[in-house]
């Protein structure tokens, strides 16, 4: 004996979609508006901080890395100490490209981020200059310019009368 299912025929129209769903693709073709140029420049402000903010987010990590790294000379100290000296050196050298794709289109340039960006990356420079400095790798007593310290030789400044 074989058994049958008739199902219904399908109807013309859709099934209704659930409660609190948007049809996003809908409601984009039928919105003929331009987007508002204030929105976009505040849109792109929003972004430029947000990438001058990102040196900060690497800081904590990078200060981390140095304490880990130790005060002695090996290639790991050397090799974290340089990354945490030339990441900010190339990062304040590259200010103008990295900004450079908020500027298209608008006369803004967006001074305040820039400012920001390299006073981040002159932060995180102080911290590897601070590590060099705690390595003894910097001058900064009076016993490591003792090269160029003239010694008072007093039997040539002394004269017979």
């Amino acid at each position: 004996m074989a058994y049958r299912l008739k199902l219904p025929a399908r109807p013309n129209n859709p099934p209704p979609m659930p409660p609190g769903h948007i049809d996003r693709a809908h409601s984009q073709l039928t919105s003929s508006s331009a987007p508002n140029p204030s929105i976009i420049l505040a849109m792109k402000n929003k972004k430029a901080m947000e990438l001058a903010l990102s040196p900060g987010k690497s800081l904590m990590m990078t200060a981390f890395m140095l304490y880990m790294s130790g005060s002695h000379l090996n290639i790991f100290t050397i090799s974290t100490t340089s990354m945490a000296l030339l990441n900010p050196l190339k990062g304040i050298l590259s200010t103008k490209n990295q900004f450079e794709r908020f500027e298209v289109g608008t006369e803004e340039r967006f001074w305040t981020a820039k400012g920001v960006w390299v006073g981040m990356n002159f932060i995180a420079l102080g911290v590897g200059v601070y590590k060099l400095l705690r390595m003894g790798l910097l001058p900064n007593k009076a016993g490591d310019w003792g090269d160029w310290i003239e010694v008072w030789d007093v039997a040539k400044s002394v004269t017979i009368l």
